[in-house]
């Protein structure tokens, strides 16, 4: 084995003796009880780390012998799909582990500016559909066609059945210019239909609000990102000068973003209070709160349906519960 791969094992099995010790200190537990009685003497993280790392080597050696297409054999790939093996055997869409691109694309996503097709993309809970929720308004996606609620499959020939969500946003953005293509199926039809997007810089308007009649402000959240936070108070800003009295903030469609945002938002309209409060497996509570410096004093109401998701949730919660 090449001594990339076997810098692959010692990172994997550092992770893996971090997990024996801690328990997985998220989203599981540990490896193995040290009673378990399939073994004639107790497992300890030493002896479970040497039969892990054996195992592995066995199974690298199956591949390196008798593996058929070596033109396919990528070792880095081969190295991280051990990584995410142990977060897909959870079965747990929450729980996911990145690769240093894929946390980079993720990154880049949460900032409202970036290059793509100008699309809102979920990933469905019961179905595992990626479903292309809405396309933003003049966008690359909307002048190609996408529509809303169309179910990507395929994206440049490629399926994408099964994979995570950041790793099918991360095969739709690309270079400013660049085509991609998405094969989608529309509701009504089980045909899969090709649509080709050249791929832009999108800047993305994260808000959108007007004065309504009787005075009343209208605010749509379209997203929760970084750049969100500061259009949400330009808007109240402007709604207030201009004498609103009631407020409507709209979250329907909102796919979530950045807890953060989400945070920053609520201070801006709630006086001094709980906002969230964090439980983890073992009871330790983190609570987030809101200072008493600003606050909006006047009825509101917030908009919701089935595709509010993540911090829209919290957000229409926080509304509700204060």
């Amino acid at each position: 084995m090449n001594r990339h791969f076997w810098s692959g094992m010692v990172i994997g099995g550092l992770i893996a003796m971090a997990v024996s010790f801690i328990g997985f200190f998220v989203i599981g537990r540990g490896m193995r009880p040290s009673a378990d009685p399939v073994f004639p003497i107790p497992i300890t993280p030493e002896t479970e780390q040497s039969e892990i790392g054996e195992k592995i080597d066995t199974l690298k050696s199956y591949i390196d012998d008798l593996y058929l297409f070596t033109d396919r054999y990528d070792e880095e790939k081969l190295e991280q799909g051990i990584y995410k093996g142990m977060f897909e055997s959870l079965d747990d869409i929450y729980s996911v582990y990145y690769t240093p691109s894929e946390y980079q694309a993720l990154m880049e996503s949460s900032t409202g500016s970036y290059s793509g097709i100008g699309c809102y993309v979920q990933k469905e809970v019961d179905t595992g559909d990626i479903v292309l929720v809405k396309p933003m308004k003049n966008s690359p996606a909307e002048k190609a066609g996408i529509r809303r609620g169309d179910v990507l499959v395929t994206v440049n020939g490629d399926s994408v059945v099964g994979m995570d969500l950041d790793q099918v946003v991360a095969l739709i953005k690309g270079e400013e210019g660049t085509d991609v293509t998405l094969g989608v199926v529309r509701e009504g039809s089980e045909e899969v239909l090709e649509i080709k997007v050249t791929r832009a810089h999108i800047e993305v308007d994260t808000i959108e609000y007007e004065m309504l009649e009787n005075s009343v402000g209208y605010i749509k959240i379209v997203e929760f990102d970084t750049v969100t936070e500061y259009q949400f108070d330009d808007a109240v800003t402007d709604l207030e000068a201009q004498g609103m009295k009631k407020l409507v903030i709209d979250v329907r469609d909102n796919p979530g973003g950045s807890l953060q945002c989400v945070l920053d938002i609520l201070d801006r309209l709630l006086p001094e209070g709980e906002l969230l409060r964090i439980v983890d497996r073992d009871g330790n509570e983190e609570a987030y709160n809101s200072d008493d410096e600003e606050a909006v004093k006047l009825p509101m109401a917030v908009l919701v349906n089935g595709d509010s998701a993540s911090a829209s949730e919290v957000f229409s919660g926080a509304m509700k519960d204060r």
